[in-house]
């Protein structure tokens, strides 16, 4: 959702329209942000949310851009808003602590195309597919796959230096180069493309302004250097598997994949050891670390995590920032380190609440050290 959010809001300030975004961990107008730096929140309750829209159109936003989470659906927090477009991407398990099982969590977020007058979808996706045909009003499909109102053909992976495919319509097609890697982002930037046209951006505008983005902050943020690093706030089964098969599939097959991950403190215990069973697949070295474990105990949650290991070794280090920087430090010249799990946000959480955590800083700073140490010994 926040990366094709990200792509709608881009593309739109691209266009020279005013406007604001609303998503996870961040609340911002024309690159002005509102939020405070341990604002957490994907939709924000009714006191800031209304707040920040009506900053937004006091300042002369003419569009704001926001994600809503199934939780905000079930809560009615945006209920009194007319959305004029709501877009489904894909449905995985995720907040099964909140709903009871799939249908519910699909009802919940089926609620938004209630508020709207077009509905915008991923047909590639099972659940989408389905809110596409149950949806009698205004709708827009869109796929890769299957063949949609708007679709994909000639998809290349470029690997670490992004994707390109054609987009087509009945009336129009046009070729879109992306710098953004993760071959997931077909449908992120397909989707983002379908509604800034249906609104009125020509074509090719959306081109040059999906050309212009360089990346995303936390969704595939590549850092490359002598080691090649990758951040991404993957957090849910789906999430984790999307993005390590997307490295894999875009790294030589000589480097070695460095993965660190941990997971949230109350929130789904269920999918803790799915996370290790994930990275197994995928990884040549695994370190299980911290991430936002709120009220828990960081030892019970990774005793969670390390249930789900069958075959490979893997090491534990409780402390995040310093698993970050001896990954990077201790990596053969060449390797790809991904760090799961906290994307861009600059805050971490624990029993004492919010505490400020940049791990770009710590990337930047371990890979500092590593050009040092090459510098000494040449």
């Amino acid at each position: 959702k926040t990366s094709t959010s990200l792509f709608i809001y881009n593309i739109l300030r691209f266009a020279g329209i005013k406007t604001g975004f609303i998503g996870t961990g961040r609340i911002e107008f024309d690159g002005q942000i509102l939020s405070e730096s341990n604002y957490s929140m994907t939709t924000p309750d009714p006191e800031l949310l209304y707040k920040s829209i009506k900053q937004m159109q006091c300042v002369g936003c003419s569009v704001v851009v926001m994600e809503v989470s199934s939780h905000a659906l079930t809560l009615g927090k945006v209920d009194p808003i007319p959305f004029e477009y709501g877009v489904m991407t894909n449905l995985s398990p995720e907040h099964m602590d909140f709903h009871d099982n799939m249908e519910s969590y699909y009802l919940a977020k089926c609620k938004l195309f209630s508020l709207c007058k077009t509905g915008v979808f991923n047909i590639d996706d099972a659940y989408a597919k389905r809110a596409y045909r149950e949806r009698r009003e205004r709708k827009i499909s869109v796929g890769a796959v299957w063949k949609g109102d708007v679709y994909a053909t000639d998809v290349a992976d470029i690997g670490f230096d992004g994707i390109s495919y054609i987009y087509r319509t009945e009336k129009f097609s046009f070729r879109v180069g992306l710098k953004t890697a993760g071959i997931y982002n077909v449908y992120n930037s397909m989707l983002a493309a379908a509604v800034c046209i249906d609104m009125g951006v020509i074509p090719c505008v959306v081109r040059s302004a999906l050309k212009a983005i360089k990346t995303l902050p936390g969704r595939f943020e590549i850092i490359k250097d002598r080691v090649t690093v990758i951040i991404d706030y993957a957090h849910t089964e789906g999430a984790l598997e999307s993005v390590l098969k997307s490295i894999c599939s875009s790294k030589n097959s000589n480097q070695a994949l460095t993965v660190i991950f941990g997971a949230g403190g109350e929130r789904d215990k269920t999918k803790r050891p799915s996370f290790a069973a994930i990275a197994e697949k995928y990884a040549d070295r695994i370190i299980v670390t911290s991430d936002n474990s709120r009220n828990e105990d960081t030892k019970d949650i990774i005793s969670d995590i390390i249930r789900g290991f069958k075959e490979k070794s893997y090491e534990i280090c409780e402390d995040r920032g310093r698993a970050i920087y001896e990954a990077i430090i201790t990596a053969e010249d060449g390797s790809v380190i991904a760090i799961i799990g906290k994307g861009a946000e600059k805050y971490n959480i624990d029993k004492d609440g919010y505490h400020p955590f940049d791990e770009k800083k710590i990337v930047h700073s371990a890979l500092k050290q590593r050009s040092d140490e090459y510098a000494d010994k040449a």
